[in-house]
């Protein structure tokens, strides 16, 4: 039997032990366990829990940790007192504060599935996700389909977002604000570039429109909403999740956020200044790329961010949604009606 335990959530996220065979896999900030949190994490205990593997069974129990172990979101018991729980391929355990300072996933594989391709053990999505590769059925109802495609999608999105989350575990708010003001700075310098060029007019729609006001207006109101998004975040975490988050972290994933914007700008001004109709059209097509990209990032990094425990993510993108909404339909009652109907309308 092998055992991975990977840290789905937390400072180590990405992270991979291998075991094999049976007996006891312990888990904690201690620097002699098998399975080492990381020492920063106060909250998880030095002997945070133990893994007990006696094929073809797996059991996990709490080691007097301080604030408990999770298993799929349920506290259990302590080790010695009846608090052996017995868990199964894909389960999860939360460690720390509620469950939420660290999550690790279990992936238990008997050697008489046969053979597993060295692409599926590499493979990052959760286990429970990939049985059709065992030769068992995902099912047909749509549910089982989310849940398989989610995990693939979120891991290409959020992989950027990892970097944003260790910067805002030290509380390095100075870098993110850095990374947006810098990109409001680039926004004004190419408006004025492009405008010069441009001689303030976007042409192939059947209709003269002041360029200032369409993209450069909406990405620069967007770049001034991270401020106000970052709030509105950390305020629906502490409410709607309890999480335990700061305002610092939340400026530190949209700098990221920040640098993708940058770069979306870049190629949409080159586009502009080429002044050609095909030119702008490309320009108008990327620009609704850039809007698509930054939002599937946040959608399927707030919860990462704002570290929920797994069974409350799926509502974090929900909320994200609302969130999203929200602020850019504001952004565009403040530049009103015209930009609307360029945007949309595209005339």
């Amino acid at each position: 039997m092998k055992i991975i335990i990977k840290c789905t959530d937390g400072i180590m996220t990405g992270k991979e032990w291998r075991f094999n065979g049976s007996g006891q896999i312990t888990l904690g900030r201690e620097k002699g366990s098998m399975v080492t949190t990381a020492p920063e994490d106060n909250s998880i205990s030095r002997h945070q829990c133990v893994i007990d593997v006696v094929p073809p069974n797996v059991y996990v129990s709490d080691a007097g940790s301080t604030h408990g172990t999770y298993v799929n979101g349920q506290l259990i018991g302590k080790k010695g007192q009846g608090g052996q729980c017995p868990v199964r391929d894909g389960a999860f355990i939360g460690v720390g504060s509620g469950g939420r300072t660290a999550v690790f996933q279990i992936r238990i594989i008997e050697e008489e599935r046969g053979t597993v391709s060295p692409d599926y053990i590499a493979d990052n999505m959760d286990n429970h996700y990939n049985r059709s590769f065992n030769g068992q059925n995902l099912g047909n109802d749509f549910a089982s389909s989310f849940q398989f495609v989610v995990p693939r999608i979120r891991d290409i999105f959020i992989r950027p977002v990892h970097t944003a989350i260790e910067f805002g575990k030290m509380n390095s708010a100075i870098l993110g604000t850095t990374m947006i003001l810098i990109n409001m700075a680039v926004l004004l310098v190419l408006a004025v570039i492009v405008m010069a060029i441009a001689k303030d007019k976007l042409f192939g729609f059947g209709a003269y429109v002041p360029w200032g006001r369409i993209i450069i207006g909406v990405e620069l109101m967007a770049a001034f909403s991270y401020f106000g998004l970052a709030a509105l975040m950390l305020l629906s975490a502490r409410v709607f999740f309890r999480a335990e988050i700061t305002y610092a972290q939340l400026l530190s994933f949209y700098g990221v956020q920040a640098i993708w914007s940058t770069a979306y700008l870049l190629v949409e001004s080159f586009l502009l200044m080429i002044g050609t109709e095909g030119s702008i059209m490309l320009c108008l097509f990327v620009f609704w790329i850039s809007i698509l990209h930054t939002f599937l990032i946040g959608i399927f990094s707030y919860g990462e961010v704002v570290h929920l425990s797994p069974d409350k993510k799926m509502y974090s993108y929900f909320v994200f949604v609302i969130l999203y909404i929200i602020t850019y339909a504001i952004i565009l009652a403040i530049l009103g009606g015209g930009v609307r109907d360029s945007l949309f309308g595209l005339i």
